[in-house]
């Protein structure tokens, strides 16, 4: 059995409430665009490439 990674994560959410509206504007405008010039990928090669780094 292979042993887990117990390096801790260091993590800060930035969450709808804790933005102003001008920020959230901006961050959705920045995401429209990426999806516009294709710049996305698939939700299983985004993982699969975490796991990759935290090993």
């Amino acid at each position: 059995m292979a042993a887990k990674n117990t390096q801790e994560l260091s993590v800060n959410f930035i969450t709808r409430d804790s933005m102003s509206d001008s920020e959230f504007n901006a961050l959705m405008e920045k995401g429209l665009l990426q999806a516009k010039e294709d710049k996305s990928y698939p939700v299983n090669d985004v993982f699969n490439k975490l796991k990759q780094e935290l090993q």
